[in-house]
C-alpha cells in the first residue's frame, strides 16, 4: 500500500502560519509539520501540536534568524545566520566549521526535545540545507542521527529516551 504524506514545514515562524497548519492538519489536507524550533512563534507551535497531536518532525535551520547556539562564529554575522546565499558561499569558500554545524544541528535536537518532550519524527531542512553540497560531502547529518531499534541517537549511539 502507498502512503503519500504531505508534511508542511516553518511551523512556529508566526502565528499566522501556526494556525493554518494546524487548520490543515484539523481538515486533513497535511499528515505532519516540520518545527523550527529557533523561530519566534516555536513554543506556541509545539504547544498547539501536542493540543492536535500533529506528528512532528526538525525543520533544521542554518540560514534565518538567530542560532540556538549563540557561540558559531562561522555561522553567524552580526547575532544572526548567514541567510541563504551567505550559508552557501561560506560553505564553498570552506570558511564553515564542521564541528559548529554539528553543535547547532544537536541544539536544535535538544530544543526540539524540551520544547515537545519527544524526540523528532524526521529531520528536515529549512531553504533546503540539508542538501547542500559541503554538509552532505561531510557526512554531517549522517554522522550525528542513526536510527536502530525506533531511537534516534548521536554520534552512532543508541538513545536512552525516545
Amino acid at each position: 500500500m502507498i502512503q503519500l504524506v504531505v508534511n508542511a514545514d516553518d511551523f512556529g515562524y508566526c502565528p499566522e502560519r501556526n494556525r493554518g497548519i494546524v487548520d490543515c492538519f484539523k481538515k486533513n489536507g497535511i499528515s505532519s509539520t516540520s518545527l523550527m524550533v529557533n523561530a519566534d512563534f516555536a513554543t506556541e507551535a509545539a504547544q498547539l501540536a501536542i493540543k492536535h497531536g500533529i506528528p512532528m518532525g526538525l525543520h533544521l535551520n542554518l540560514t534565518e534568524g538567530r542560532p540556538v547556539q549563540q557561540r558559531h562564529s562561522s555561522l553567524i554575522s552580526n547575532g544572526f545566520f548567514l541567510g541563504k546565499f551567505g550559508l552557501r558561499k561560506a560553505l564553498e569558500d570552506g570558511q564553515i566549521d564542521m564541528s559548529e554545524v554539528k553543535s547547532e544541528i544537536i541544539g536544535q535536537v535538544e530544543k526540539f526535545r524540551h520544547l515537545t518532550n519527544s524526540m523528532p519524527i524526521h529531520v528536515d531542512g529549512h531553504q533546503h540545507v540539508h542538501l547542500l553540497k559541503g554538509l552532505l560531502n561531510n557526512n554531517i547529518l549522517q554522522d550525528i542521527y542513526v536510527c536502530k531499534n525506533n531511537f534516534l541517537g548521536y554520534f552512532g549511539q543508541e538513545a536512552d529516551y525516545v
